[in-house]
């Protein structure tokens, strides 16, 4: 059974593959809109999958560790102020935010950036040999289904909100 990063990441990537009206596959790159390539070949196409699958791991993977981190900085101060008797200025909590928000944000523009660079240059090569798909093929492609993301987003909602609501109960369980 995959994971949910794995489907998430499938999901994705089939988005970026669609079929025309003559049944030929053509490749959404998403680096312009206007950009879109026929893909004749299975190989290809597998190639090219893997490829938008990695991009859009890495991405997936920074994105969450940029989050992580965020949590972390507004976490911080919170535990700082239990050190000291619960009283720290405003100045002091924002600092120690500053410090933690600011250098996780240069690595996240930074990293994000290099992944982009470098799946802009692998699709460049891999489709210098397929044939453009014309402006008029890509404005009659289907739109994808969203049906899989509006299901997750629903399921990640439900489950934030439960949360929140778990930790609202032990903070006031606590604290009679």
């Amino acid at each position: 059974m995959p994971s949910p990063l794995a489907r998430f990441l499938d999901v994705a990537v089939s988005a970026q593959f669609r079929e025309d009206s003559r049944g030929r596959l053509v490749f959404l790159p998403l680096i312009t809109k206007r950009e879109a390539y026929f893909v004749d070949s299975p190989s290809d196409a597998e190639k090219l999958r893997a490829l938008a699958r990695m991009y859009r791991g890495a991405s997936a993977v920074l994105n969450l560790m940029w989050s992580l981190l965020n949590f972390v900085a507004v976490l911080a101060p919170g535990s700082i102020s239990s050190y000291y008797g619960g009283y720290v200025p405003l100045r002091a909590k924002l600092t120690a935010i500053a410090w933690v928000a600011v250098p996780s944000l240069l690595f996240w523009a930074t990293s994000a950036w290099v992944v982009w660079s470098l799946y802009k240059q692998a699709i460049k090569k891999f489709t210098q040999a397929l044939p453009p798909a014309s402006p008029e093929v890509v404005a009659q492609l289907p739109a994808p289904s969203r049906r899989p993301q509006r299901i997750a987003l629903v399921v990640l909602g439900a489950v934030t909100i439960l949360v929140g609501v778990a930790i609202l109960a032990a903070v006031q369980r606590s604290h009679p």
